[in-house]
This record gives structure tokens, C-alpha cells and sequence, in this order.
């Protein structure tokens, strides 16, 4: 699985990352979704004796931290959303920077040269 792109998304009373990713299912076909880190704990800053803010953990539970987000630690394997998911062959690549589109993720070349080299 390879990150193409990452936007912010909340509601009312939540902010997180969400991230558009593609894998290869098989000759000439990729899975674009629609993915999110998994929580892993509540977290908020901490401050050792002296004062000074500890830094996040670079392991919690087994699991790789990559961030805070709406005070929990993330991290661990990207999530997928199964309602939000694309597959995309060589004959419906335009229908699938359509899709990135409508997703309200940023289409530049970067993103139309990966799609073509996972296919």
C-alpha cells in the first residue's frame, strides 16, 4: 500500500488525517481507499520534573506512533474505510482522477504517474 495523498477532515467535535492510498489486486488493476491511522491511546501533553514536554512514544503497544490526532495517539497500520474505495484499470483511469476528485483530494502528475505504475 503507497500514500498518494493526505487531507484533514472533522466534525463538530473531531479532527483527524485521512489518506488516499493504491495497491496493486492484480495485473493492471490497483485499489484506490480512503484510509486512517488506528488509535491507539488517549493522549495529552506531558511535561516531565523539570518542565519540559516528553516526547511522543516512537512505539506504543507493538505498534509504530505517527502522531497525535484530536488527543490520541495514532498509528499502527492504516485503516481502510470500506465505503470509500476506487478500482482502477488502464482502461478507467479518468474516471479514477474523477473519484480522487470528488474526494476532495488534490490531483496533480505525481498521482496520475503513481496510478499508472501500479497498474
Amino acid at each position: 500500500m503507497k500514500i498518494l495523498s493526505e487531507r484533514a477532515s472533522a466534525t463538530l467535535g473531531s479532527s483527524w488525517k485521512e489518506y488516499l492510498t493504491i495497491r496493486n489486486i492484480g495485473p493492471g488493476r490497483a485499489k484506490l481507499q480512503i484510509c486512517r491511522y488506528e488509535v491507539l491511546a488517549e493522549w495529552y501533553a506531558r511535561e516531565d520534573d523539570e518542565g519540559n514536554e516528553i516526547p511522543l512514544p516512537g512505539v506504543y503497544n507493538g505498534k509504530k506512533v505517527v502522531g497525535v490526532e484530536d488527543g490520541y495517539l495514532v498509528g499502527g497500520k492504516l485503516e481502510a474505510s470500506d465505503s470509500h474505495w476506487f478500482e482502477v484499470n488502464d482502461t478507467s483511469m479518468g474516471d479514477a482522477v474523477r473519484w480522487i476528485k470528488s474526494e476532495k483530494f488534490k490531483v496533480d502528475q505525481t498521482i496520475e504517474v503513481v496510478l499508472r505504475k501500479c497498474l
